[in-house]
């Protein structure tokens, strides 16, 4: 390189150092015309572009360089810098190998490999890469917190807490990495994930994520209303659009209108003032669907997967949108590319076998639905609709042994101490639940039409609802010893060591109803029945029973007679597996038909 040549790049360099880029940028690219293939004015040119975040510039510019010559380790990793910088991770993979291949010690390099083979969801080589820099460098701090998360991000939650818990070793901490916290979390250990999160609000760091931990564990045990307490504190403390989308995203599991339309403008407010976030889309999304708003939906959803295009997550919440709006190819092919990507997704093979029966296609639907049962051969939608599939294809011993409604369903009355009659205590209880706070009229998202729902009445410390729940869970206690656990029957299989119970009210008006639906995330349901209307003489047409067996609208068979009809009685408690399909069938009378349904959530 003449003197001239090197004066002149000296002189960019300069420029670029005191961050006068676009005047350094002036001055290389005639230089770069002249000299287009000095690979040291290249690659200046190309770094140049890269600094300036013109990213498309650098790599045709870089691309050149690596044309003049593939021995330039600087030439190299900038090259896949500059391709990983504009997410084409594939690429970038590539050229930083040619780069490690010229310096093998290079721990930058590696690093960024690694980042790259995670965004590609290669967990397995990232942690590779990771696990070859700490050979070499044992103690080194960056690369354990990043394999850690790497752990994490693969869901391997066990070895992510080894490597936090090294973390902490090495740097002598007292108060355990709150990612170990997040970690119990996901493992279901929510007891020690609660232990550090609020040991990290009794100080300054790291207060605000252990308070939004806190706020999901009390979401992920539908303690909606303690979570909404504690997002609205963190929200007064600081009005952050992390806060701000906390609170939505609690409001978002909510049935209230109200509540959902300022979930719905919190998060419009947070994309307003902040960079796209494919899960603030995705959760918008999702409220739009609960509202009935399904354009803007499927907007907000199309936006999450075009910021992450490899988010399964993402991927679901858009077909899920597609299958509301009645658009099952866009869903099915959405599904199947979700399949692609992770052939053994549960929830896509179930979904997949789902959108196949509503296309009337049930033998290609149980196909799909027997993949699924056989990843959890407890899923209550997969059972549910793979009951209707066998039916649709003829199959009906074997649809008759998944239901078993003379084994599994269980009736009886309840009688509380507390009160001298069932009709003294029944009053009580319709007193109670109609001056309930969370009482609300036709809950969004929710199967109840022409009616009234409270919400969660298990923590109820007075009261005849507080006797209910007693009479409740020693009715499950019986029924749950009384099944034969020989039995094969997948019910059965997984009769619960210990349950929680959730119970709500419901107070349906004259043709009010609940429309078919399942319970997806319990193991067994029922219902009490408070108050029912005078249905006469004629029950002919069976106004106001519990009807089992018929699915929900979009499913398009129907077979009554493998059906089961259950007359309502005041007093009476009705125990069902949650992955019946069941109704009330509507009834013409003024009289108000009440009900306690609840939940048992099982712990196994």
């Amino acid at each position: 390189m003449n003197n001239p040549i090197a004066k002149q790049l000296q002189d960019v360099e300069t420029l670029m150092q005191k961050g006068n880029i676009n005047k350094a940028i002036d001055l290389i690219t005639p230089l770069f015309e002249k000299e287009s293939n000095n690979v040291q004015v290249a690659f200046l040119y190309g770094l140049l572009a890269l600094r300036a975040k013109d990213y498309r510039s650098s790599i045709q510019i870089l691309k050149h360089a690596t044309n003049i010559t593939t021995k330039e380790f600087k030439v190299n990793y900038h090259f896949a810098l500059a391709y990983q910088l504009s997410r084409e991770y594939d690429s970038a993979v590539v050229w930083y190998k040619k780069a490690i291949e010229i310096d093998a010690d290079s721990v930058e390099a590696r690093v960024n490999l690694a980042f790259n083979f995670v965004e590609l969801g290669e967990f397995e080589n990232a942690i590779k890469v990771y696990s070859e820099i700490l050979c070499k460098q044992v103690n080194n701090l960056q690369i354990i917190n990043l394999l850690a998360a790497c752990y994490f991000k693969q869901k391997n939650y066990i070895k992510a807490i080894e490597a936090y818990q090294r973390t902490d070793k090495l740097t002598s901490n007292k108060l355990s990495n709150i990612n170990i916290a997040h970690c119990y979390f996901y493992l279901n250990r929510d007891n020690e994930a609660l232990e550090i999160y609020e040991k990290y609000t009794n100080g300054d760091t790291n207060y605000e994520p252990a308070c939004r931990g806190i706020v999901n564990i009390y979401v992920k045990t539908k303690d909606y209303k303690s979570a909404e307490i504690h997002a609205e504190n963190l929200l007064r403390l600081s009005s952050s659009h992390k806060n701000k989308y906390n609170l939505a995203m609690v409001l978002s599991h909510q049935t209230n209108v109200d509540k959902l339309n300022l979930a719905r403008n919190l998060l419009t407010e947070v994309l307003k003032n902040t960079n796209l976030n494919g899960s603030v889309y995705d959760c918008l999304a999702l409220i739009n669907m609960k509202l009935g708003y399904l354009k803007e939906a499927l907007d907000n959803s199309k936006r999450s997967v075009a910021i992450n295009k490899r988010s399964i997550e993402f991927k679901y919440s858009l077909q899920s949108i597609y299958a509301a709006m009645g658009e099952l190819e866009h869903a099915k092919l959405i599904l199947i590319d979700i399949l692609k990507l992770s052939p053994n997704h549960k929830h896509g093979l179930r979904q997949l076998g789902i959108v196949e029966l509503r296309m009337k296609c049930p033998s290609e639907a149980i196909i799909h639905l027997l993949k699924a049962a056989e990843l959890d051969d407890f899923d209550q939608r997969t059972i549910s609709h793979q009951i209707i599939a066998l039916q649709a294809l003829g199959k009906f011993n074997e649809s008759r042994m998944l239901q078993s409604f003379d084994r599994l369903v269980k009736i009886e009355n309840l009688e509380s101490i507390e009160y001298q009659t069932t009709k003294e205590f029944n009053l009580a209880l319709e007193s109670e639940l109609k001056n309930h706070e969370s009482l609300t009229w036709e809950p969004k998202g929710l199967a109840t039409k022409g009616g009234y729902m409270t919400t969660a009445l298990e923590n109820e410390t007075s009261g005849a609802l507080k006797c209910l729940v007693k009479l409740i869970i020693g009715s499950i206690e019986q029924y749950r010893l009384s099944l034969d656990e020989s039995d094969r029957h997948p019910f059965l299989i997984k009769r619960p060591k210990k349950f929680k119970l959730h119970l709500w009210g419901v107070i349906l008006n004259q043709n009010g109803q609940v429309g078919p639906h399942i319970h997806e995330e319990s193991w067994l349901s029922g219902a009490y029945y408070v108050k029912l209307p005078i249905l006469g003489d004629d029950k002919n047409d069976f106004s106001g029973c519990l009807e089992f067996g018929t699915p929900h609208s979009e499913i398009p068979y129907r077979f009554s007679e493998e059906n089961k009809l259950i007359e309502p009685e005041e007093g009476k408690l009705v125990l069902f597996p949650s992955y019946y399909f069941h109704q009330t069938i509507p009834y013409d009378d003024d009289n108000e038909r009440i009900s306690i349904a609840f939940d048992v959530e099982a712990i196994w």
